[in-house]
């Protein structure tokens, strides 16, 4: 489930981001929404640089938190929003604050999905 997002916004965006993610395939793009979570998601952003220009990046927690979010609004729907969960947890291993995470999913209601995920991507590890 994305959000509207005037055309006109979309194509200024391709422009602009073409020469920097030139070879991507696809970037979500997070708005930031003021509220205590987007706060936070601002406070633990990363930078990375791309072809000499720095670009901020979600923390891979806030990234699950908001995929899981997003998943949940699409009522357990979405393969992708899943997949790309569970691919995040299976990347980021011991690296993943799951005490971070933990505070956000319980605070959103969304505890059960993620320890679903978190058994998802362990199991995966096994394998």
């Amino acid at each position: 489930m994305r959000p509207a997002v005037h055309p006109r916004v979309v194509a200024t965006l391709r422009v602009k981001l073409h020469p920097i993610l030139e070879g991507i395939d696809e970037v979500d793009i997070f708005v930031f929404a003021g509220d205590d979570l987007g706060k936070e998601e601002m406070r633990r952003r990363v930078p990375v640089t791309l072809r000499d220009v720095r670009v901020w990046f979600a923390s891979a927690e806030d990234i699950v938190i908001q995929k899981l979010e997003w998943y949940r609004k699409g009522e357990g729907v979405s393969e992708r929003q899943w997949r790309d969960v569970v691919g995040v947890l299976e990347v980021q291993g011991d690296r993943f604050d799951g005490d971070y995470a933990q505070l956000w999913a319980d605070r959103l209601g969304l505890s059960e999905l993620l320890a679903r995920a978190v058994a998802e991507a362990a199991s995966s590890a096994l394998e």
